[in-house]
């Protein structure tokens, strides 16, 4: 209701439709308002709303010859583009969102420049609509990650890239309850009388079998 757009029941059901007539060349844009608990926070939920709408507005403005526009909820939203898509011209369309999305907008009194970021995905073969969906999110996950207000498409790649990276945070969040990140101190020594003089503070992470992760890993 706020935005006029339709909701993520709504996008399901489209995508099943779609994707069980002809699932080849179908573009799948997924994308995140940037900020947008900052601008809650300090301008109020009713700026929020108003953002929200304003985004929605552009989307479709832009967006609803070529394809469906959804807001799947918060400040998700995603583009269906049902023409046979490619990499290329799914490259072009967000970069053109970024640029048109991020124009001065007026909100509750305030200047906001909308910020986007993107992650894209094009069905292949008899894709389903869940893994065209967790594809694009995966792209979407690794733009907010590593390029955020940009676009990635996704890769294969991606897949591995990210399972490492969460894989990574898990071990983490464990050696934390496991009281096993541990302080080292290296010495600082001043070459002119080879005295040590101050010592540099190094957080390591400890495996259960004792050894020490590298800063690197």
């Amino acid at each position: 209701p706020l935005t006029g757009l339709a909701n993520r029941a709504a996008y399901n059901a489209h995508m099943e439709r779609l994707t069980a007539a002809d699932a080849s060349s179908i573009g799948l844009l997924l994308i995140d308002v940037d900020r947008f608990k900052l601008i809650n926070d300090t301008l109020g939920h009713a700026t929020g709303d108003l953002l929200l709408k304003g985004v929605a507005s552009r989307l479709d403005e832009r967006l609803g010859k070529r394809g469906k526009v959804f807001r799947l909820g918060g400040d998700e939203f995603c583009v269906i583009l049902e023409a046979p898509a490619n990499a290329r011209g799914m490259r072009s369309l967000a970069r053109h969102l970024i640029e048109y999305i991020g124009r001065p907008l007026e909100v509750g009194g305030s200047t906001i420049n909308p910020m986007i970021t993107l992650g894209g995905a094009i069905s292949e073969g008899e894709m389903d609509a869940a893994t065209l969906s967790q594809n694009a999110d995966f792209a979407l996950y690794h733009a907010k990650e590593t390029r955020r207000g940009n676009y990635v498409q996704y890769q294969p790649s991606l897949r591995s890239t990210i399972a490492h990276r969460i894989q990574i945070v898990r071990e983490v969040e464990l050696a934390l309850t496991e009281h096993r990140i541990v302080p080292h101190y290296q010495p600082l020594i001043r070459c002119a009388d080879g005295q040590v003089w101050a010592f540099e503070a190094l957080v390591r992470m400890q495996r259960p079998d004792n050894s020490i992760l590298s800063a690197a890993q």
